[in-house]
């Protein structure tokens, strides 16, 4: 086999293609243009080989080799929506998605309750889902990683399943099992468009190929916003002037990568909403001149979170601000008094709650050089839990609006969970109470609760997560403690 064409695009450290053309192994009389296509494909993200395979003799492979024509359209038709289409077609009811692999695997069964109607429209929604996000797809007769990718804010989400999704050659198994990284949008759209839009050239100029019908779908491309939003809600959106008038302005005049706006980051966050409140949504979102306050500054550590055990670094940063503000293990209200007030009078956080009816039960934006925003549901009234969240959102978010609620980005919202839980409760003030009730029992954690002023729910999923009693015990202790 003799190579005849290769390039790496992009940087292996954050994401890369390299794509290499040759002669046809088996020597198949080039009688269509995809046989003249051979070749071999290699994505690489955050330093690790995704499509790294181990084979039945024991030798390792980084690419993935198979006619490169039918993937490299499969690219450039779907490119603008792995780079923009960012929520789930379906809700599903695991709470706990960590990224679109997993909702693969969470969607395979339909809701309880739905006609058969509605489960052949569940099947066909999630079935076109995979074929435009899902790599494997893209050529099903090759040995391909199940790779999925969607846009998540300023980056993209790879995630990718290849234990539960084996392949259909025998003895062929990828190295990368289970797993998700977050890479640049800017520089996955850009090192997608290069590797395709040259390959399809240098194919082209070799004669064998007509490609041009591939590069004119990446040619002159305008953003596509709408694909930033929930599919149920783009046409409501695209009809009110006000807000498509402020998400057009910030679009790109052309190009693949659609710019996410404070609206964009909000509304992605709803199911379905009345014209009303996703005009409230976009409001509260916008923001509002002022400065970002000194404190949050001094605190602040953004960085991205982890999809297994986010908790860890929600409970490393809240650690860190309560050493740094000098408190002590009693309860904060000891510390500062009101922690929603004292958000608002001494540290410059404007909060405020918003009949987001049932679609987000927390809103926080914190954009630079304005005033930062922690925004409650109605329903979640008063809560220090819900303000101490908030400000986990704000020290350690990478993306200026972040929320909470049922379409949340679950590793970035149970981190922020984790901070607000370790903020109200830190362990050895916790652990403290639990040695004079003689442990982890259920009049332990009322203790806990009635000392700390925190629910049921979070205070045993805390002691959860602290690693004081396993899921079992978890959910006899709520049961006890609630009934």
């Amino acid at each position: 086999m003799s190579e005849w064409y290769s390039r790496l695009v992009g940087d292996t450290a954050e994401f890369a293609l390299r794509i290499s053309l040759s002669s046809d192994p088996d020597a198949r009389p080039s009688e269509s243009e995809a046989t003249s296509s051979w070749g071999s494909l290699e994505i690489w993200a955050r330093g690790r080989c995704l499509t790294r395979s181990r084979h039945a003799d024991g030798a390792y492979r980084d690419d993935v080799q198979w006619f490169l024509l039918p993937l490299l359209e499969w690219w450039a038709e779907n490119l603008p929506y792995l780079a923009n289409e960012e929520t789930f077609p379906l809700a599903v009811s695991r709470d706990d998605v960590r990224h679109a692999a997993d909702w693969i695997d969470a969607s395979e069964d339909p809701l309880v309750g739905l006609t058969e109607s509605e489960e052949d429209d569940w099947f066909e929604r999630r079935s076109d889902y995979k074929c435009r996000h899902g790599l494997r797809f893209g050529a099903l007769d090759a040995a391909l990683p199940m790779l999925l990718v969607r846009r998540l804010g300023s980056f993209i989400e790879l995630s990718w399943d290849n234990g539960s999704w084996g392949t259909s050659r025998r003895g062929l198994e990828f190295t990368e099992v289970e797993g998700s990284c977050l890479v640049s949008a800017s520089r996955f759209s850009k090192t997608a468009a290069t590797a395709i839009v040259e390959t399809c050239r240098v194919l082209e100029e070799r004669g064998a190929v007509d490609a041009k019908r591939v590069r004119a779908k990446l040619e002159n491309t305008r953003p596509r916003w709408k694909l930033l939003l929930p599919p149920q809600l783009r046409s409501a959106v695209g009809a009110i002037k006000s807000i498509r008038e402020r998400i057009e302005e910030a679009q790109p005049p052309r190009g693949l990568l659609a710019v996410h706006t404070p609206e964009t980051l909000a509304l992605r966050g709803l199911r379905g909403a009345s014209p009303a409140l996703l005009e409230r949504v976009a409001a509260v979102a916008s923001p509002e001149p002022g400065s970002w306050p000194r404190l949050l500054e001094e605190l602040r550590t953004p960085s991205l979170p982890t999809s297994r055990a986010p908790w860890q670094q929600g409970y490393e940063a809240a650690t860190r601000v309560r050493d740094t503000l000098g408190w002590s293990d009693e309860p904060v209200e000891t510390q500062v008094g009101d922690l929603h007030r004292w958000l608002t009078d001494n540290v410059g956080v404007a909060t405020a709650e918003v009949d987001f009816g049932n679609q987000l039960d927390l809103l926080t934006v914190g954009i630079e050089n304005t005033t930062p925003k922690i925004l409650g549901g109605t329903h979640k009234r008063g809560s220090a839990m819900a303000s101490a969240s908030g400000l986990g959102h704000l020290l350690m978010d990478m993306e200026p609006v972040s929320f909470e609620g049922p379409t949340e980005h679950w590793p970035t919202a149970a981190r922020a969970r984790a901070f607000a839980a370790m903020l109200l409760m830190p362990e050895d003030g916790v652990r403290s109470v639990l040695r004079q009730e003689g442990g982890a029992t259920a009049e332990g954690v009322r203790s806990v609760m009635k000392k700390y002023n925190t629910s049921a729910l979070s205070t045993t999923w805390h002691l959860r997560n602290l690693g004081i009693i396993g899921d079992h015990r978890r959910a006899e202790l709520l049961q006890q403690v609630v009934a």
